[in-house]
């Protein structure tokens, strides 16, 4: 039985092929890869995105690569489109910031 409020395989298997493509790939490119990727992508008339993090940007872009497109995010919320046209739109509930301990940052969304 399927928890109310809760995000399954079967919803958006997508988004559980992002969370280990972004993880992977935030931490093989350094920042200057990222910037000549980004310029050459803006070349090509590819989306680009702005993060405030290398691992924002690399979640995006492993999306992407995915089919899974961000198409709006705000402070309360943020909304992928797929391939098919659909949207979903995720509310985030918090975000813990970078921290040196754990290396990396996290967002709490529902959808």
């Amino acid at each position: 039985r399927k928890k109310e409020g809760f995000i399954d395989e079967q919803d958006t298997p997508e988004l559980n092929q992002v969370y280990n493509v972004g993880t992977t790939s935030s931490y093989a490119l350094s920042d200057s890869d990222l910037a000549e990727d980004e310029l050459r992508l803006r070349g090509l008339g590819v989306p680009t995105y702005e993060g405030e993090s290398p691992d924002e940007l690399a979640l995006v872009r492993g999306a992407s690569k995915f089919g899974l497109n961000l198409s709006n995010r705000s402070a309360n919320s943020v909304t992928f489109e797929g391939k098919d046209g659909r949207e979903t739109k995720l509310e985030v509930l918090c975000t813990l910031p970078f921290d040196n301990v754990r290396k990396g940052m996290s967002v709490c969304v529902v959808g």
